[in-house]
């Protein structure tokens, strides 16, 4: 995966730095956790977010972790110090999709896990606080949506907002309270380019891309990729996200088939 965002802002401790996010891998098997004691676990399919605060010199990386997601935009946890502190939700939260308009707000309690042991429930908050204009050292951006986030999982609660950039993602970052206040970031650099992969589920294609929010997206397929190809028109939708899965329930007694995207203005 080559999705890569670059900001400039301070680190958690309020020291000036530079922090990267990529996406490293679309189809992660991750391992969740359900049932406090005794504890069972789950399997869910998520993408993985590579981060790390680097030094804004050398832009050596000086701490990392890894973040997952589902292509719909929920939370399914972290890995903070990978193999040290590996911290699941249960059931997921802030699912993106659900924006829909400003004043809106989103609500999940859910039970916490790290490291496989039930450590108690947390409590997120999303509030659709506007649309707004933006603009950053990456350039200048129209009608974002202004989010506030809380999350109150033990401790002082932490409060932060988000201008997300249709197509682009999270373009700015403001602490407002508690550990994270002094945290925030402004996107200087962005590298995005369409991708596509292919997973299997009950025997269906599902289709997991990065493509063009608003636009039409043209999903063909083809039988063979051997002599005259023919490619055949399978949906046409317009995302609401740049990033999304969609399900082929017809091949099940296909016995191959190709696919592409293509985006129509």
């Amino acid at each position: 995966m080559s999705n890569q965002w670059l900001y400039d802002g301070t680190d958690w401790d309020g020291q000036p730095a530079k922090m990267i996010v990529r996406i490293d891998a679309s189809a992660v098997p991750l391992t969740l956790f359900t049932g406090r004691n005794p504890v069972s676990t789950y399997t869910q399919t998520v993408i993985r977010n590579y981060a790390a605060y680097l030094d804004r010199s050398t832009l050596v990386p000086y701490d990392w972790w890894y973040e997952y997601y589902s292509a719909d935009g929920v939370y399914w946890g972290m890995d903070d110090d990978p193999g040290v502190a590996e911290i699941r939700v249960d059931g997921g939260f802030l699912s993106s999709n659900q924006v829909v308009s400003v004043g809106q707000t989103f609500s999940f309690t859910r039970d916490m896990y790290e490291n496989g042991l039930f450590v108690g429930q947390g409590t997120f908050t999303l509030d659709v606080l506007a649309h707004t204009n933006v603009t950053v050292p990456a350039g200048s951006y129209a009608d974002c949506l202004l989010l506030r986030f809380t999350m109150a999982a033990g401790g002082t609660p932490q409060v932060w907002e988000s201008w997300m950039a249709k197509g682009v993602g999270q373009v700015k970052q403001r602490g407002v309270s508690g550990p994270v206040a002094p945290r925030h970031w402004d996107l200087i650099e962005l590298a995005l380019h369409p991708w596509l992969t292919i997973g299997i589920t009950n025997g269906a294609a599902v289709l997991t891309a990065w493509s063009e929010a608003g636009k039409t997206n043209e999903i063909q397929f083809a039988t063979n990729l051997v002599g005259t190809i023919r490619w055949f028109t399978q949906t046409n939708f317009v995302p609401l996200y740049t990033l999304y899965t969609w399900t082929d329930w017809s091949p099940t007694n296909s016995p191959q088939r190709f696919y592409r995207v293509l985006t129509r203005q």
